[in-house]
């Protein structure tokens, strides 16, 4: 749940900075790499549902815009990496 101190520090940065965006850059690659196969898939979907769900919660709470990335892959249980 690496989550959860990243909120508190958000809505602290938001209330003191009168922040109006947000952009989450690769919100899955922390989940990819904590559920990895689609053996893990359906945990790894609650738990982004359940982080979704709070950023949708910080922007109304907040009345901000919140834009998220994420990298897209055909296969649940693929990886990225950086090798070049």
């Amino acid at each position: 749940d690496n989550f959860e101190p990243a909120f508190k520090e958000a809505k602290r940065m938001i209330a003191e900075q009168q922040v109006s965006l947000v952009i989450v850059d690769s919100v899955m690659s922390v989940l990819r790499n904590e559920y990895q196969g689609r053996g893990e898939l359906s945990a790894r979907q609650q738990k982004l549902s359940q982080i979704l769900y709070s950023i949708k919660r910080m922007a109304q709470e907040f009345n901000i815009a919140v834009v998220l990335t994420n990298q897209m892959c055909a296969d649940p249980g693929c990886t990225f990496t950086n090798d070049a």
